[in-house]
C-alpha cells in the first residue's frame, strides 16, 4: 500500500522475501532491501514477513522506552532477528515435503 502511494519512492524498503521479485517490477523507484526486517526511511517504516507488524510495534515502543521495548519483547518471546530468511527457508521445505504435510493433514484433525 505505500509503495503504490509512492511514499518509499527513491527509499529503502523491505518487504516479504518471497514478494521481493514482484515488489521489484512493479516499483522500480524504491531501493528494496529484503535482508532486514524493518527498514526506516525519511517518510515510512516498513516491515517484512507475516508477523513483522510485531516487531514494528516492538520498534516505535523502543523509540519511546529501550527497557520497555526488552520487557515487552521477553514477556512475546521474541527474539532479535536482521533477517527473515531463516524463518522462511525452514517453513518452505517443510511445506514441500509429502510425509511433513500428510503429517501436518493428520495432526490437524
Amino acid at each position: 500500500m505505500l509503495a503504490n502511494a509512492g511514499l518509499p519512492d527513491s527509499e529503502a524498503a523491505t518487504t516479504s522475501c518471497w514478494l521481493g521479485p514482484t515488489f521489484r517490477e512493479c516499483f522500480l523507484k524504491v531501493k528494496l532491501d529484503e535482508s532486514r526486517m524493518l527498514v526506516t526511511s525519511a517518510r515510512c517504516i516498513t516491515a517484512g514477513a507475516e508477523l513483522a507488524h510485531l516487531d514494528m510495534a516492538l520498534s516505535l515502543v523502543r523509540s519511546v522506552s529501550q527497557e520497555l521495548a526488552a520487557l515487552t519483547a521477553r514477556y512475546l518471546v521474541m527474539d532479535p532477528r536482521p533477517s527473515q530468511a531463516a524463518y522462511v527457508i525452514p517453513d518452505h521445505l517443510a511445506h514441500t515435503d509429502s510425509i511433513v504435510e500428510r503429517f501436518e493433514h493428520w495432526a490437524g484433525k
